[in-house]
């Protein structure tokens, strides 16, 4: 009974000892990744900052998309109206010359 105790105490033991080792490595990449992460900080501050940075740019040149846009479509509405007129324009021109024309061709042919 007595060896029986024991053996069980040891295994307590031998539980205790591996889960402070456990603890000690555990401990030890916790340090690790803390100074890790104090190396990066700047990084992320630097970071942090060009995003911001970016972004103001980002929204300046949305805003200013934004306003070449409506230019744009202005000019396209006018290059539309004026492409209506030259049509009818053209439209008028090729009417008027389908009536000349045979009166034209006549011509030529009482001249030869």
């Amino acid at each position: 009974m007595l060896k029986k105790k024991r053996h069980s105490i040891d295994t307590v033991i031998t539980k205790y000892e591996k889960g402070i080792d456990q603890l000690a490595n555990a401990k030890t990449e916790v340090n690790i990744l803390q100074e890790k992460l104090v190396i990066l900080m700047p990084q992320l501050q630097t970071s942090k900052k060009e995003t911001a940075a970016k972004i103001v740019m980002v929204d300046a040149q949305k805003k200013e998309v934004a306003e070449k846009t409506k230019e744009v479509e202005a000019e396209e509405a006018v290059a539309k109206e004026k492409k209506g007129v030259a049509d009818a324009i053209q439209k008028d021109c090729e009417f008027e010359l389908s009536r000349v024309m045979p009166i034209y061709n006549a011509a030529i042919r009482a001249v030869q």
